[in-house]
């Protein structure tokens, strides 16, 4: 199938911008990855069901919870404005501004989730009005890696806890169970966390990544 006018656009420039950078394009897709580990950050210029053209969404997805599918866990720039394809040199101009606005962002996002201590504050801050599972899952797992056991265990419990019973639900119970069991018996719980990032990891096929060089201090 062809490739239209208005996606060759998005594809070149964002190609230009983003490579040098190291974030890789996500098979034939719209969406680019930051791949920092533990984390990925996912940008995606999200096309529209009526018309052509783009907006652009800045997300993250954390690897520490196996699945093969990219999930918006925290959200840095939700695009509001839809670019539409009118010209190709009016859509080159606003595709550019999109990439311009996104690479400093990306940039920020490595700089503030490198340190364990701000990653578990932000993610604490942007989701502390978030009651789902996976909130208390992901803040759990953020004060985890920081090296906040207590926090930590407080936030599985939560999980553990919560009233949603889908299987899928279940799943994540029974696996922060396991986790809770290490924690409370000040077992190591390194190898269990690098076990989830690397299972997620592959089921992305992302190559597997050592936790160690993050987590060495705090466990």
């Amino acid at each position: 199938m062809p490739i239209s006018p208005h996606q060759k656009i998005i594809n070149t420039i964002a190609r230009e911008a983003f490579k040098p950078m190291g974030v890789e394009r996500k098979g034939q897709s719209r969406t680019w990855l930051d791949d920092n580990g533990l984390w990925t950050t996912v940008i995606e210029f999200q096309p529209s069901r009526w018309t052509k053209g783009t907006s652009l969404n800045i997300e993250v997805c954390f690897q520490w919870y196996p699945k093969e599918y990219y999930s918006f866990d925290v959200s840095f720039f939700r695009g509001i404005k839809f670019v539409e394809f009118e010209s190709e040199e009016q859509f080159k101009h606003e595709v550019q501004v999109l990439v311009d606005e996104a690479k400093p962002i990306i940039l920020d996002i490595r700089n503030l989730f490198s340190d364990q201590k701000s990653l578990k504050e932000h993610v604490i801050n942007e989701l502390s009005h978030n009651s789902s599972i996976w909130s208390k899952y992901n803040r759990g797992m953020a004060c985890l890696i920081s090296g906040d056991i207590k926090q930590a265990i407080n936030f599985f419990q939560q999980v553990t806890g919560d009233i949603e019973d889908r299987e899928w639900a279940k799943e994540v119970k029974s696996i922060t169970q396991e986790l809770l069991k290490i924690l409370i018996s000040k077992q190591n719980y390194l190898p269990f966390i690098e076990n989830l990032v690397n299972s997620s990891r592959e089921l992305k096929k992302l190559k597997p990544y050592d936790v160690s060089k993050i987590l060495k201090n705090n466990n």
